[in-house]
Formats: structure tokens, C-alpha cells, sequence
């Protein structure tokens, strides 16, 4: 598997970085996120937490649904696929990142 050195370099991914997270499935970048931007995206996380947006998650385990713990999840399609409005205007800075970053998730 090769590395995009430019898009690399722009997020602060480092050799050691890179290769931390194909081995331990996680890395940690310093300063990945502006402080101001990660503050934000806190305070709407907050928010849509206490407006009760989001979920416990639960998993299949043999017959049962059992809750995972720390995990939760949100909805963010309206019946029709597409993100619903109050949803939309709700997400705050999650609403861009969602749009910048989301597109790279999707397989066509």
C-alpha cells in the first residue's frame, strides 16, 4: 500500500504516524485539528448530546442486542436518504466537516 506524500504531509501524518496506525489500527496526530476548530466541534458535540441527538449503539451478540459502552450513534438521513432539515441545521461545525470529509467515505 503506498502513501499520498503530499496529502500526508498536509495532515501531519508522519512515517512513524503512518505506520503506527496500520499496526495498532489508531495514531495520534498533535495539532491535527486548529484548537479553535477542535473547541467547536466539541461545543456543537455537546449540544447535540443534551438536545438528545444521540443514540446508545447496540450490536448483534448471538440472539441478543447488547448496548456498547462510550459508543453512540446519530441518524443523519431523513426518511427519503437525505439529511433532514432540522438535522442539517442542527449539526453546527459537524455539518462541514460531514461535507468535506464524508465524500471520501463513500463507495460508488
Amino acid at each position: 500500500m503506498t502513501t499520498n506524500p503530499t496529502l500526508s504531509t498536509e495532515l501531519g501524518l508522519t512515517p512513524d504516524a503512518i505506520a503506527q496506525l496500520r499496526n495498532n489500527s489508531f495514531t495520534v496526530v498533535d495539532d491535527f485539528l486548529p484548537i479553535d476548530l477542535a473547541n467547536q466541534l466539541l461545543s456543537d458535540a455537546d449540544n447535540l448530546n443534551s438536545n438528545g441527538h444521540f443514540k446508545q449503539h447496540y450490536f448483534q451478540f448471538g440472539g441478543s442486542a447488547l448496548a456498547k459502552p462510550f459508543v453512540y450513534e446519530m441518524d443523519l438521513s431523513a426518511l427519503d436518504g437525505r439529511m433532514g432539515e432540522a438535522m442539517n441545521n442542527n449539526l453546527g461545525s459537524w455539518k462541514d466537516m460531514i461535507d468535506d470529509i464524508g465524500p471520501a467515505f463513500v463507495m460508488k
